[in-house]
């Protein structure tokens, strides 16, 4: 049975929750994804230049840059849906409003998926072990900027909340339900983690280092999409995503040399 004023469910994940009432919907919503998520990655580019070009410091561009990538990103996600959609902004945070429990859900997801991210780590470091094979260096461009006093505090600003923030808005809030209404759970959810996990790739090198990363990443995009799925909100992903990121961030400022 659905719920009043939703789409129905296609039942095809043999649930009978409804699907998000978005007004973009299946490959409409793909597409949104993909002009939004490119024109915000090529103004941020050009505005990270221009203030980098006119300052005093040569290596301010790369931190520059990830700082404005999820300000332009959200920012265009917003206007973007405003202009196409007529408002329907409500929609991106799901069916309900946030409630307090989804602090405290999103924090204990997050605790566990960082858990299991590392039972993944150690698991391909093992193979890689067995097979004599060298691990490959990823998130080096994050280790650098962590390691920059100067810019430690954007870093985190961006890493904790604004990037959470713009990720879960534009891959849950528009890919995944818009997805949702046309498909089964599954085919949205890893559809929507596996765009999710395409510009992660950019912090490593070659097919070994985005094999890891996407080990990774993608289970993530899973995860928060079930956790939109199941409490019919953004809010515990947007926590969930941002508890991860936090000790992740963490991680790369107090103890380099452990990840």
């Amino acid at each position: 049975m659905s719920a009043r004023g939703a789409a129905p469910s296609d039942g095809s994940d043999g649930s009978d929750r409804p699907v998000a009432s978005v007004p973009w919907a299946g490959g409409v919503a793909v597409l949104d994804v993909l002009i939004i998520y490119g024109a915000a990655q090529i103004l941020a580019a050009v505005i990270a230049l221009g203030l980098a070009g006119s300052g005093d410091d040569p290596d301010a561009l790369l931190p520059l840059l990830i700082a404005l990538s999820p300000v332009v990103s959200l920012t265009a996600t917003v206007l973007w849906l405003q202009v196409r959609y007529g408002g329907r902004l409500r929609a991106l945070m799901g069916q309900r409003a946030p409630r307090l429990s989804d602090v405290g859900i999103g924090v204990g997801i997050g605790l566990l998926c960082l858990l299991g991210q590392r039972i993944i780590a150690l698991g391909i470091a093992a193979v890689a072990e067995g097979l004599g094979a060298e691990l490959p260096v990823v998130q080096e461009t994050f280790r650098t900027i962590a390691q920059r006093p100067g810019a430690v505090p954007l870093f985190v600003v961006t890493t904790v909340v604004l990037a959470p923030l713009a990720e879960e808005v534009l891959f849950r809030g528009v890919l995944f339900q818009g997805l949702r209404q046309r498909t089964g759970f599954w085919v949205a959810a890893l559809v929507s983690a596996a765009l999710f996990t395409l510009p992660h790739l950019a912090e490593g090198g070659g097919v070994f280092a985005s094999g890891v990363i996407s080990s990774g990443i993608l289970p993530l995009g899973v995860v928060f999409a079930a956790l939109v799925e199941r409490r019919r909100s953004l809010a515990p992903a947007i926590v969930a995503h941002a508890t991860y990121n936090a000790i992740g961030v963490a991680v790369l400022i107090l103890l380099p040399g452990q990840v």
